[in-house]
């Protein structure tokens, strides 16, 4: 008992939103930092065929920081980090974030899909692999993506919510294909 709870005071600890940082350094410099402190890697729209993963580069970086109101993040890779739901607020201001890998992102959960489809409405393309917290009521939180193009959803999901309620996810989506098809996931843009 007494691990659980310092595992979920670590969690609230590092995962949570700063708003002073957001308003200070701005919505798209607060959520790279917030994205790769906790391990995962970002794409910006100056450079959109490369990830970017280095902490200290943006936190030493001490020129203007308005130049990232102009460079914004278009996609994430959250392969293997610590990110959940507590910290998906740093993602509502992300205008044009397009892309985003979640791969065997251990702390994901239904309640970080919920906050990602309010948040990015936009988003095209959303790939859920080995996420084992993320289940078929999750999934559903996905239907009110109006421009996703693409999702990849992990085996452990089991279409039952497309079995249940084949008329709310649409058909177009790629969902619940085996782990064994995706081989090498990239993220070009």
């Amino acid at each position: 008992m007494l691990n659980l709870f310092f595992h979920s005071f670590f969690k609230s600890f590092s995962f949570s939103v700063d708003d002073d940082k957001i308003r200070d350094l701005g919505p798209e410099r607060a959520a790279a930092e917030w994205l790769i402190r906790n391990g995962a890697k970002v794409v910006w729209s100056k450079r959109p065929d490369q990830l970017y993963s280095d902490y200290d580069a943006i936190v030493n970086d001490d020129t203007d920081e308005r130049k990232y109101e102009k460079d914004t993040i278009i996609a994430i890779d959250a392969t293997g980090s610590s990110i959940n739901h507590v910290g998906f607020p740093y993602l509502k201001n992300l205008k044009n974030l397009r892309k985003i890998i979640f791969n065997e992102t251990e702390f994901l959960d239904n309640q970080a899909l919920k906050l990602l489809k309010e948040f990015q409405i936009d988003l095209k393309h959303l790939e859920i692999i080995k996420c084992f917290d993320i289940t078929d009521g999750g999934i559903l939180f996905l239907k009110d993506l109006r421009n996703i193009l693409d999702l990849v959803a992990t085996t452990r999901v089991k279409n039952q919510a497309i079995k249940k309620r084949p008329n709310e996810i649409d058909p177009r989506l790629k969902y619940g294909i085996n782990d064994d098809d995706i081989s090498g996931t990239k993220l070009a843009i």
